[in-house]
């Protein structure tokens, strides 16, 4: 707005005007006799004096504001995501990849900028400055995450309730999407963090001037409780405190240069780590949607209570087969597999996406079989029969999507691709356990018995979902 242009403007002017006074001053024969005479200049007065300040902080407040901060974020926001228009999805990508390029190469025009206007001296607050600007510029891309959730959406609704299939091209745009944020932008800001982390050190190398002096002999004299970090507080106390900390010590030409690098733009790193796990959560979604629709009625289905009161009823489900709906999941996931586990291009690091996506399964799954709210004895041997199904699917795919145990570092898919199978293998046990339980509770009840329930053994299944299935089996729930 005009108001903000005139400061900015102003703030532009006075920081000259400071130049040129502070070289005039160095230039005094007073001060060029006695050099300790510009440690008292320059010296924050402090008491609350704030009349005679030399160098007011109110001023150097405006100057982070202003000729610092505001240039930066008004290049970020001239390049966040374009999601206005006609633009496809994939032309969106492309896009914002650009644009986002183009941002990670502005740091070096910032820094000529203030270098241009004087104030290299303030090199921490450009560089909390740079990490303020981007950490906002990262967030911006959550509409470009709503845009392909709003599509992903509506192609649910139109999709039909029984219908397991995907669409493969929303599919293969959000994987371009993640594909770009892992591997191309988690490089290029890799780039940029040592880039920036340079730009700062020569900066502040490169601030013996008079008003560079002046500022540093401000910031030193600003100790005790109340730093320079609190006076100034532009972007954030704490953004200063961090920038101030990864340039101690550090020199243009420091061998801690790259080391010290990964500690700076901490807020950005994290913002753009959170857009990639948003956009990981979009891919897990289009690939989960399709099961939940075929699976919408699930809880609902007559098979539950069929022949509630058969006293014939067999224990195991050997005879039943699997649902439709259940196998259409299968047959779904196993049709995914080759689009999910495809070879990343130039050598990227493989992304597993399988053990996400089983784990998300089986999650929608056991959120139906909680809903159940009666199971025969006929009805417990389907949904055994279900689950065994859904249990060997994940076992095998579970196995098929992980990385070798060789080449998996910590933390990877390797723990995480057997966590679908594991989870419906304690369902399974607790349900046939329970189903056995049932059976016997009828045989006591028709012999006009007390039914005492048998010990349990194996771990057991969630205590939600095995409360759920007590209540839908009628045994006691207090034994959960």
């Amino acid at each position: 707005d005009v108001s903000a242009h005139l400061r900015a403007s102003r703030a532009v002017a006075l920081l000259s005007e400071y130049v040129d006074g502070f070289a005039a001053l160095a230039s005094c024969a007073p001060v060029v006799e006695n050099p300790a005479l510009w440690a008292e200049i320059c010296r924050d007065p402090g008491g609350g004096a704030a009349a005679a300040e030399v160098l007011p902080w109110a001023l150097l407040r405006e100057v982070a504001i202003f000729v610092i901060w505001r240039p930066m974020q008004d290049d970020a926001m001239a390049l966040i995501p374009p999601t206005q228009g006609q633009l496809r999805p994939s032309e969106a990508v492309l896009a914002a990849e650009s644009n986002a390029k183009k941002l990670m190469q502005m740091p070096a025009t910032w820094a000529k900028y203030l270098e241009d206007k004087g104030g290299a001296r303030l090199a921490a607050v450009w560089l909390a400055c740079v990490d303020a600007t981007c950490e906002a510029y990262w967030q911006q891309w959550d509409t470009l995450v709503e845009t392909f959730q709003n599509t992903l959406s509506q192609r649910s609704r139109e999709g039909g309730a029984s219908d397991c299939t995907y669409d493969t091209s929303l599919l293969n745009e959000c994987m371009q999407l993640h594909s770009m944020l892992h591997d191309t932008m988690s490089t290029q800001f890799l780039a940029c963090q040592l880039q920036v982390i340079q730009l700062a050190a020569r900066l502040r190398n490169n601030a013996d001037t008079p008003l560079g002096k002046a500022i540093d002999e401000k910031l030193r004299s600003s100790s005790g409780e109340t730093t320079w970090c609190d006076r100034l507080a532009t972007p954030s106390v704490e953004a200063l405190r961090l920038a101030r900390g990864a340039l101690e010590g550090l020199g243009p030409e420091s061998a801690a240069l790259p080391s010290q690098a990964a500690r700076a733009l901490p807020s950005s790193a994290a913002a753009l780590a959170k857009v990639e796990t948003k956009v990981r959560s979009l891919v897990t979604q289009c690939c989960v949607l399709p099961v939940s629709s075929v699976l919408a009625s699930y809880a609902a289905l007559p098979d539950w209570a069929k022949n509630q009161d058969a006293p014939d009823v067999p224990l195991m489900a050997a005879g039943l087969s699997p649902l439709p709906c259940i196998t259409a999941v299968g047959e779904h996931l196993f049709a995914l597999t080759p689009q999910l586990e495809r070879p990343q291009e130039g050598g990227s690091e493989q992304v597993h996406w399988l053990p996400g996506v089983l784990d998300s399964v089986v999650e929608t799954a056991t959120q139906k079989i909680v809903q159940i709210r009666q199971l025969s004895p006929l009805g417990a041997q389907q949904l055994i029969a279900d689950l065994e199904y859904l249990h060997k699917v994940t076992e095998a795919l579970g196995s098929a999507g992980s990385p070798s145990a060789e080449g998996a570092s910590e933390g990877s898919a390797v723990g995480a691709a057997g966590s679908a199978a594991t989870k419906l293998g304690e369902i399974l046990g607790a349900l046939r356990f329970l189903a056995a339980q049932q059976w016997r509770q009828r045989e006591c009840a028709a012999r006009g018995e007390a039914f005492i329930e048998a010990p349990r053994e194996g771990v057991p299944a969630p205590r939600r979902t095995e409360r759920s299935l007590r209540a839908a089996l009628g045994l006691a729930v207090g034994a959960a």
